[in-house]
């Protein structure tokens, strides 16, 4: 959901996360661990043992690049377009359609 309060935290996360190195890896470890269950969701799906890693990074910049246009510019499309974009991305990395 795009809300205004919830990106302000998050831009000041980001922030200290280019500023603190103790929270530069917390970011890090978590962010690895939401990547290694994307791509075991990924394997799952029939994405080649070789693709994952780049798969998992595509749609975590896919899901962040749609959040954050839609918590910017909510005008340009709807979170029920995201969601189909979403969705059509998934389906040709998961070779079908989603």
């Amino acid at each position: 959901m795009a809300q205004p309060a919830l990106l302000a935290t998050w831009i000041a996360f980001w922030s200290l996360v280019t500023s603190q190195p103790q929270i530069a890896r917390q970011h890090d470890e978590q962010y690895a661990g939401y990547r290694a269950r994307l791509e075991g969701l990924l394997r799952e799906a029939g994405v080649a043992e070789a693709d994952l890693r780049h798969a998992a990074i595509a749609v975590t910049a896919l899901v962040d690049g749609l959040w954050l246009e839609l918590c910017l510019s909510p005008q340009c499309f709807s979170s029920e377009e995201a969601g189909a974009i979403a969705r059509r991305f998934l389906g040709t990395v998961c070779g079908g359609v989603a």
